[in-house]
């Protein structure tokens, strides 16, 4: 017993150890971890007492692999954890061996590091702000001005005068949707809901379409369908934002030609899974670090523009909360004739 205590004991994780589904033995942290002061009180329980039944049932049906969980301590205090059964046998013995790890403070850094890309991202929001204004407020001022000059000069006609106040109308109504469209966006999502994927996408992609034109992208939208799921709009309009920004970025950085520049968004149903792939031609990207790119903190931009965190919540918003997947990789094909290369970003849904 003296050398299980020592194996017990040298790890990061809590381990209970359990024998005929009775808790014989802990190590410290997992005392610590669940508030108990001795190993009395832990001997004897069952595991039900220490994780919840549907977690339990999970663990099973996977066999052998880590589940992410909430549990409770003694006193009822819940907190996230990974945890972990295996069956094995110790001097002739079956055990089971429970492993926790307590994400708390990982989901704690999350939450910080959620908070900084938004701080990160407010910059960007308040450039496409300035962008979408630019035009109404430009076209409300000429209209405005027009109207004073025609009256100073007794030359205004009810003609003049309707055309110009219809065209302050207009353009005050697109300001009041732009900023609802911000307000939606900025909003989030607390509940899962079933949208239609091409209509968020055109609605929301209005939150960078003045961006697009100053930069001069074409964006080039394909979807033959109408595909539905159930799950976060908001979440996913973040990831598509994101992931056109960054190829915005690369258009800039590798001074791509601006009468070609451009992004394809295709949209399809393929095996039961939506697909998304989002295409442009600024390059690529360096195969040396493809695989880092959703790695948090690793940016290729200089610290002033880039933080490194935009693909990697973009990763954590479609894998995590969306239970999808995404990947990138570089790619040549022919648009009008002519062959370009870019990176391309995959998404996969579940339907």
């Amino acid at each position: 017993m003296e050398e299980i205590n020592l194996i017990l004991n040298a790890t990061l994780e809590a381990i209970f150890l359990f024998e005929n589904d009775k808790c014989v033995n802990a190590n410290k942290i997992a005392l610590d971890l669940f508030n108990y002061s001795s190993k009395e009180e832990i001997i004897n329980k069952e595991i039900s007492e220490f994780i919840n039944k549907d977690s339990l049932k999970n663990l099973k049906y996977l066999d052998d692999k880590a589940i992410e969980t909430i549990i409770s301590t003694k006193e009822k205090n819940k907190f996230p954890t990974l945890i972990k059964i295996k069956d094995t046998k110790l001097k002739n013995k079956h055990f089971k061996i429970l492993t926790v790890v307590n994400l708390t403070e990982l989901k704690e850094k999350d939450k910080l590091l959620l908070e900084q890309t938004k701080m990160a991202a407010l910059g960007e929001m308040i450039g496409n702000i300035a962008h979408q204004w630019r035009q109404p407020l430009s076209t409300i001022s000429t209209a405005a001005s027009g109207i004073k000059m025609h009256k100073e000069l007794d030359i205004l006609t009810d003609n003049i005068f309707d055309e110009s106040i219809e065209a302050i109308i207009r353009n005050s109504k697109h300001l009041s949707q732009t900023i609802d469209d911000f307000r939606d966006f900025l909003r989030g999502d607390k509940k899962k809901v079933k949208f239609d994927i091409k209509e968020n996408l055109l609605k929301n992609i209005l939150i960078l379409e003045g961006m697009l034109k100053n930069q001069s992208i074409e964006l080039i939208i394909t979807c033959n369908e109408s595909i539905v799921i159930k799950s976060f709009p908001n979440e996913l309009t973040q990831a598509f934002l994101n992931i056109i920004n960054n190829s915005k970025d690369a258009f800039l950085d590798k001074e791509i030609d601006i009468n070609e520049r451009f992004i394809f968004i295709d949209i399809y149903v393929k095996r039961n899974k939506v697909i998304i792939e989002v295409k442009d031609n600024a390059d690529g990207i360096k195969e040396d670090i493809i695989d880092k790119i959703f790695e948090p903190y690793f940016t290729t931009k200089h610290k002033d523009v880039g933080t490194g965190l935009g693909l990697y919540m973009t990763h954590k918003l479609i894998e995590i909360s969306m239970h999808g997947k995404i990947y990138a990789k570089n790619i040549e094909y022919n648009y009008k004739n002519k062959t370009y290369k870019g990176a391309n970003f995959i998404i996969e849904l579940p339907l």
